[in-house]
């Protein structure tokens, strides 16, 4: 694909100056969009992967099928209600949820380097309100 994007820009380029103009050439650059699910969601005070959220997790294995040298991170994250140690035993659960799933499926669990929770400690919406906590329930996967 990027040997085209070049020959189409060299061929833009020249019949630019062939016609006497001058024009300063900016590099395009075009990303492969990626089936990869960062994040997947939990409801309230739960660590059982809700049924809306199965279709991301199935991306994310057909994504890691194609990859077998992708290896990541599971991170359990909470809301701010409940106490600490609580959250960081819930976010534990949820992240171990995920990857038992994932192992079920068929994914090497030796790909999944680390296990670990934040709890509530770092919350990717910080208001308190309740679409927030909606956000913050959540395993997120960190490819290395």
């Amino acid at each position: 694909m990027k040997k085209y994007l070049h020959l189409l820009f060299l061929c833009l380029f020249f019949t630019s100056c062939a016609k006497g103009e001058v024009r300063v050439a900016k590099k395009v650059v075009v990303q492969e969009v990626s089936p990869f699910t960062t994040r997947i969601h939990f409801p309230f005070d739960s660590y059982v992967v809700p049924d809306s959220e199965f279709s991301a997790l199935d991306q994310n294995v057909a994504w890691l099928k194609k990859k077998p040298e992708a290896v990541f991170i599971l991170e359990g994250h909470c809301d701010e209600w409940g106490e600490n140690i609580y959250n960081l035993q819930l976010g534990d659960l949820r992240a171990r949820e995920v990857k038992a799933y994932l192992i079920e499926k068929g994914i090497d669990p030796e790909r999944v380097i680390m296990v670990v929770s934040f709890g509530g400690n770092r919350p990717l919406d910080e208001r308190h309100l309740p679409d927030a906590w909606r956000q913050n329930r959540r395993v997120e996967f960190v490819l290395r």
